[in-house]
């Protein structure tokens, strides 16, 4: 007994596992409408439909649950809108934009986001008020602010734009 024991063990030892490769998410186009790849929500993937879609037009948060979640139910825009503020970092980071919210409603929740068009006043008077509030929260967002001051002024010079 002991022996076949000894020998399944052995047997046991010498197998490999084999480590599973699994392919990074991606936006899928199906139809004339985009879905994650794998149907879970990715805030790289999230900032790259916002590049390809949100510098003309308000992206609204209900699109955005569509897109990410698959449908705009009501848990899927909590998720977007919970995350908004890791796209918008992630944006302002890694991709030099800065993401414009329109905020709507008594609890002031995100309607749609936009990447930052400087030539555009209502785009304008958005971003100041995000920087007015970063600048009140500036020991918890430091880096961020810095970063977004700079991209707007480059943006603004860019257009010529004072």
């Amino acid at each position: 007994m002991e022996d076949q024991n000894g020998k399944d063990a052995l047997v046991h030892a010498e197998q490999t596992t084999v480590a599973r490769k699994r392919s990074k998410p991606s936006l899928v186009k199906l139809g004339n409408r985009y879905l994650t790849s794998d149907g879970y929500y990715h805030k790289d993937l999230c900032a790259d439909y916002l590049l390809a879609n949100g510098r003309d037009k308000w992206i609204g948060v209900a699109q955005l649950s569509k897109v990410m979640c698959g449908s705009p139910t009501i848990d899927g825009k909590r998720k977007v809108r919970k995350n908004m503020f890791a796209v918008f970092a992630h944006l302002l980071l890694h991709h030099s934009e800065f993401l414009v919210y329109e905020l709507s409603g008594p609890q002031r929740r995100i309607h749609a986001v936009k990447l930052l068009d400087v030539k555009a006043e209502a785009d304008k008077q958005a971003a100041k008020l995000q920087v007015e509030r970063m600048r009140k929260a500036l020991h918890r967002v430091g880096i961020r602010f810095e970063t977004a001051c700079r991209i707007i002024d480059n943006k603004e010079a860019l257009a010529g734009v004072s």
